[in-house]
């Protein structure tokens, strides 16, 4: 977005979802933080936020499927209370929390 003196430029920094599963009372987490806005924290709010909309929808589990190789959020979800899950080799780590 273009901004001007009197209207600053407003641009998406971040994104996060939930995508529930149909048969299960548990959901998929995907979380987005635009590099320059990394490391400052956006990322633990957002998903927290989406933690308590998964608590509010009865979800009785969160999980997602990262990257071995992205330890930030590997820490952020450590941070948050998620059990991490993956052996050396294996093409992702599993996240999982019980809310």
């Amino acid at each position: 977005m273009i901004g001007t003196a009197s209207a600053p430029a407003r641009s998406i920094v971040g994104v996060a979802r939930l995508k529930p599963s149909p048969e299960r009372r548990e959901a998929e987490f995907a979380l987005l933080v635009s590099d320059s806005f990394q490391g400052q924290g956006l990322g633990i709010q957002m998903l927290k936020h989406l933690l308590d909309v998964g608590r509010a929808e009865g979800l009785e589990r969160v999980t997602a499927e990262i990257l071995p190789d992205n330890g930030a959020m590997q820490a952020v979800c450590r941070k948050l209370g998620f059990r991490l899950h993956g052996a050396a080799g294996d093409p992702t780590v599993r996240a999982e929390i019980t809310l």
